[in-house]
């Protein structure tokens, strides 16, 4: 019989394995921040760390430009679908206006003239290297992501191209309990996909969807 004190032994090893497993997909031991003095001293001060609203970052395409690929494409292969497709995209829209990602970004680069000037008041801030597996362990079980970013893939090989195209197909949802879990799903997906132009940024993002955001506002 395997006693509590084992059972939680267990449990704790197999997250340590995940994370690992997890760590060792990321080039290197660390992923930085790069950001201003004012907000540096803000995480120290308060000894929190803030997620930004993704439908305000510097990627104008940011969340719509992934799913407008897919609405379009979806449009042309079944035009029979046109309007169950509009409708459907439609309510993604109205989604992401409202309930869209809150995200932390990070770089694998630890001296990026770019970032510097992009994120970092011009050279004049700060970059804050987190451990990976630190930040890993701090995330575990609470309900964020923590992704790389995915620049002009192939939409047509993504997965929720397919499961769409099933979807509006036979109006079975394969992979999901209800529309709106897929819907949240592929938002989530989107804010994880940039344009080619960011590619050189090697981004990481740690996320939480805005609907359930103000059950951990903050990560203290």
């Amino acid at each position: 019989m395997v006693n509590k004190i084992d059972f939680s032994q267990k449990i704790e090893k197999i997250q340590t394995e995940i994370i690992e497993e997890k760590a060792k997909t990321i080039n290197g031991k660390y992923v930085y921040h790069y950001t201003s003095i004012a907000a540096f001293y803000g995480i120290i001060k308060n000894k929190e760390l803030w997620l930004g609203n993704t439908s305000s970052m510097n990627d104008k395409s940011e969340l719509l430009g992934f799913t407008s690929k897919i609405q379009s494409n979806l449009k042309k292969e079944l035009p029979d679908k046109h309007n169950e497709i509009k409708e459907y995209f439609d309510l993604v829209s109205n989604r992401i206006r409202n309930e869209f990602p809150f995200a932390l970004c990070f770089s694998t680069l630890n001296d990026d003239a770019a970032q510097w000037e992009r994120y970092a008041q011009n050279a004049t801030g700060v970059r804050i290297a987190f451990d990976i597996k630190v930040l890993l362990t701090l995330i575990q079980g609470i309900g964020f992501i923590f992704n790389e970013i995915f620049y002009d893939s192939p939409i047509k090989e993504n997965l929720h191209y397919a499961l769409l195209k099933n979807y509006f197909d036979t109006g079975i949802l394969y992979e999901f309990s209800s529309e709106k879990s897929q819907i949240d799903n592929l938002i989530l997906t989107a804010s994880l996909h940039k344009h080619k132009s960011f590619v050189s940024e090697k981004e990481y993002r740690l996320e939480f969807l805005s609907n359930e955001i103000k059950k951990y506002r903050k990560l203290q």
